[in-house]
């Protein structure tokens, strides 16, 4: 890790948020352009043998919470846009418990790297 990587981590900001959700239940997380990473963690009923939460995008399921797996972590590094889109989470028993992460980084920093990868890339962009 360089320092410039410690420079980048130190305008990193997170929130954490907790919810208690019914059988059938969701919860929104909404889009966010300046969201860099997102966990979500089931603490209770999601993580129960037999029952499965759900996250999906779009209406497309993308993952589970329950017994055997208890937390998803996802990172724009990783996974590229994934993290910035809006996500639900929908419950699989009764008092699910779901603590979520958010990741953020200021929009001129997220802009600062696109130019500089443009400006670095340039010749090989031009190729494909």
């Amino acid at each position: 890790m360089c320092v410039g990587d410690w420079r980048l981590g130190s305008r990193i900001r997170s929130s954490v948020h907790h919810h208690t959700l019914g059988i059938g239940a969701a919860y929104t997380l909404p889009a966010n352009a300046q969201r860099v990473g997102v966990a979500f963690w089931g603490t209770q009923a999601s993580t129960v043998a037999g029952t499965w939460g759900t996250i999906s995008i779009g209406g497309v399921e993308i993952a589970r919470l329950g017994a055997s797996v208890r937390h998803k972590f996802w990172t724009i590094q990783e996974n590229g846009d994934l993290v910035t889109k809006q996500m639900v989470y929908t419950a699989g028993g009764a008092g699910d418990e779901l603590s979520v992460h958010e990741f953020f980084l200021p929009q001129e920093f997220l802009a600062a790297a696109y130019e500089q990868f443009v400006s670095e890339y340039s010749e090989w962009l031009k190729r494909y």
